[in-house]
């Protein structure tokens, strides 16, 4: 078996935070197998978090993407077959003749399959929408963090080499 300098002979790497180099230095390491990451809200990992701290991660994490175009996918086929099935049951005279959205969801109809059929066709549309919605939300959270927090940095560091 090699032994390195700065580790204690038995394979680990010192203590489990993080093994040791040849000069005594920290070497960070992940967590080990069945560990969570360290997480928390002050400057400190592990800090537990306030009210606020929480209230914001909640309010700044990211839409699922997958989850959020399956349920905006959902709402839209439930309504456009209970708007069908509406027109079928009850054959209003005065309402809007759904039979023109033939021309957006090929094989729609008034009629049970082709309310089955424009079910899926809405759900499909519903779908890409909830899913791009959700990433453009992402993306517009993420860009806008990333640029609040780089010109905190930039505030705290202006005067650093007035000081040298």
């Amino acid at each position: 078996m090699i032994v390195f300098p700065g580790t204690d002979g038995q394979g680990g790497g010192g203590e489990r935070a993080g093994g040791t180099a040849a000069g005594g230095a920290a070497i960070p390491r992940g967590p080990g197998p069945g560990e969570r990451p360290l997480r928390g809200g002050g400057p400190h990992a592990g800090e537990p978090l306030d009210d606020t701290a929480r209230a914001l991660r909640l309010a700044f994490a990211p839409l699922h993407k997958r989850a959020f175009g399956l349920a905006v996918g959902t709402a839209c086929g439930l309504f456009l077959f209970a708007w069908a099935a509406f027109h079928i049951v009850f054959e209003p005279v005065d309402a809007v003749r759904i039979e023109l959205l033939r021309a957006y969801f090929y094989g729609f109809g008034v009629s049970w399959t082709g309310a089955l059929i424009g079910t899926a066709w809405a759900f499909g549309v519903g779908f890409v929408m909830g899913w791009f919605a959700a990433f453009c939300r992402n993306l517009i959270i993420a860009v806008s963090v990333f640029l609040t927090r780089t010109r905190a940095e930039l505030e705290q560091t202006r005067e650093f080499l007035d000081h040298i």
